[in-house]
């Protein structure tokens, strides 16, 4: 099944899912009151553009989450 999307529409879901998934993260972190370890990778592609990725890692009920 293909669904056309225009990028204005693309941009708006990818925003909301975003949105959604940091909420859910962090309830569960403050429900929890779970201490956080925060790794931070800085990196430059072949077009010399730089990203920053953050990965956090946490305890929820008995399981790591990343």
């Amino acid at each position: 099944m293909k669904i056309c999307l225009s990028s204005y529409a693309a941009r708006c879901r990818i925003s909301v899912m975003s949105c959604d998934i940091l909420d859910h993260v962090e309830d569960e972190i403050r429900s929890n009151k779970a201490r956080v370890t925060l790794q931070l990778v800085e990196s430059t592609d072949v077009l010399n553009c730089t990203y920053l990725f953050v990965y956090c890692r946490y305890k929820h009920a008995v399981e790591l989450k990343d």
